[in-house]
């Protein structure tokens, strides 16, 4: 068992190592880490969409509304009767205002409590990666953790070996980690399927399992980083696979504003759209859960792969996807 790499997420980087990026595949010693990165995204997903929420048109029509009703009801008489200058010494009219914008204060409160409670399920989501790693990224995070060596060469230099430990390890391969000052930053996973879609048996489909960032570092471009990676490596499956095609899929909510512009200057397009099963969520605020996508295929000539890129051509197939000539 490999000795596990700890990192704080909630520590800034050391200024004493030397400021270098370098890349790595997922190797065992890298494990908790990978995962944490992973689990911190998850449940940032809950912030940014509660502050989507709280500076939303419904939640200030809904706290202006009752709060200037109250303060109408309370306050009006005071300005039809006393002169204005004459207001703001008026203990009575210092009163009623000071429990109006309490009452604005509280409606606020119960408009944040209410959306904090329908958010919920993201942390809760978040935090179900720690017993179900697969959902993040592929396989048995803890089963990987726990393999004595972090590299194949390693494992196959081995006296004894074991073939389904071997395949495991080599699921690395297809997991990303940027690291900066010697410490881990960003994380992306993918995982292959065969396509559901498709009777060719050549056709597959690449999930974005996960990514995760440390928030610091989101507007830096790492995102970008990550799924060029994913890109180029989606175009090793293809050659090692013999795949015809190759669609590459991610999941995202509408409120990831914060990296959905990257996806889209890579040429992903939208290609499905679910409103979540919420009437205050799916329903008033129409969050949805998106599916974007590029498809990669094979070159016949030289074996290479060739993007298949969003257009508004009409010679587009049902799934909104074209072949780059």
């Amino acid at each position: 068992m490999v000795i596990q790499k700890e990192f704080d997420l909630t520590v800034g980087l050391s200024e004493d190592k030397e400021a270098v990026v370098s890349y790595s595949d997922l190797t065992p010693e890298y494990s908790t880490i990978s995962l944490n990165l992973v689990i911190d995204r998850r449940r940032n997903l809950q912030a940014l969409l509660n502050k989507k929420l709280l500076w939303s048109a419904p939640c200030w029509v809904g706290v202006l509304s009752i709060s200037l009703g109250y303060g109408y009801f309370k306050l009006a008489d005071y300005f039809k009767y006393i002169p204005l200058q004459e207001l703001i010494l008026n203990n009575n009219f210092r009163y009623e205002l000071i429990s109006t914008l309490i009452l604005a204060g509280m409606v606020f409160s119960i408009f944040f409590a209410l959306f904090a409670l329908k958010t919920e399920f993201l942390r809760a989501d978040a935090d179900k990666l720690v017993e179900e790693s697969e959902k993040a990224f592929g396989f048995d995070l803890k089963a990987y953790s726990n393999l004595p060596v972090n590299t194949v060469d390693e494992y196959k230099s081995l006296r004894k070996t074991d073939d389904k430990e071997l395949e495991l390890l080599e699921n690395g391969k297809n997991s990303q980690i940027v690291i900066y000052r010697e410490t881990p930053i960003a994380v992306i996973s993918l995982v292959v399927d065969k396509d559901p879609n498709q009777t060719n048996n050549s056709s597959y489909v690449v999930r974005i399992q996960s990514f995760g960032i440390r928030r610091v570092y989101v507007k830096s471009g790492i995102m970008k980083e990550l799924l060029i990676w994913a890109l180029y490596r989606t175009r090793t499956i293809v050659e090692a696979l013999n795949a015809s095609e190759v669609l590459v899929l991610c999941e995202l909510y509408s409120f990831e504003k914060d990296v959905i512009p990257t996806f889209q200057e890579l040429t992903f397009k939208k290609i499905s759209s679910r409103p979540l099963k919420d009437w205050l969520l799916g329903g008033i605020y129409g969050v949805t859960q998106d599916t974007w996508a590029i498809g990669l295929l094979a070159d016949g000539q030289d074996g290479s792969s060739k993007e298949a890129v969003s257009s508004d051509s009409k010679s587009t197939d049902p799934s909104g996807l074209r072949k780059r000539n």
